[in-house]
């Protein structure tokens, strides 16, 4: 089994797949069972012989997921189109793709340009689902611009408002819990 039984400490991991901690008492060598570990994380306390958790790396770990779900969150909301009320009733607009930012951003462009313009801009109609390019005045189409610029500073601002929550969690106290109630 040990190559050198007298000289094997610490843990040896048998096949039943608990963890045992080998040492050498006067009568020979003695092997104890420790506790299979539960959390991949915890380290073996050798002054309580119990595996305790060990807080840096589940707070580290924790702190990581929680940056990781507001980045996807904010990627979500970026691409899933914003609501104006420029042609009087609720539309969306697509910024799925940047094919669909660099549209509306010549549409508006072109308003700016010439305000005779009439571009035609992807829009869903929301009171009755229904998608397609709609006319739109030049002065329509600077108030989508202003709601798509609003949009996208109110999502960014809401992504680092919740990256400061989360910076400002500490590893006292109940930190799973206080980075569980940061949400988009």
């Amino acid at each position: 089994m040990f190559p050198d039984a007298a000289s094997m400490k610490g843990f040896v991991f048998k096949d039943t797949g608990a963890y045992y901690m080998a040492d050498k008492n006067v009568n020979g060598d003695l092997v104890v069972e420790v506790p299979l570990r539960t959390d991949p994380t915890a380290k073996w306390d050798f002054t309580n012989n119990v595996w305790v958790a060990d807080t840096a790396v589940q707070f580290a770990t924790a702190v990581k997921a929680k940056v990781q779900e507001i980045e996807a969150a904010s990627a979500s909301a970026f691409k899933g189109g914003f609501v104006s009320g420029a042609l009087g009733g609720s539309y969306q607009y697509p910024t799925a793709t940047l094919m669909d930012e660099m549209n509306l951003q010549n549409a508006v462009q072109e308003a700016l340009t010439n305000s005779s313009s009439s571009p035609s801009i992807m829009c869903q109609n929301l009171v009755d689902n229904t998608w397609g390019f709609t006319p739109h005045t030049a002065a329509q189409t600077l108030t989508v611009g202003s709601d798509y610029r609003s949009f996208i500073s109110t999502t960014r601002e809401r992504r680092q408002n919740l990256l400061n929550q989360v910076q400002a969690v500490t590893q006292t106290g109940d930190f799973v819990t206080a980075l569980a109630a940061i949400t988009w």
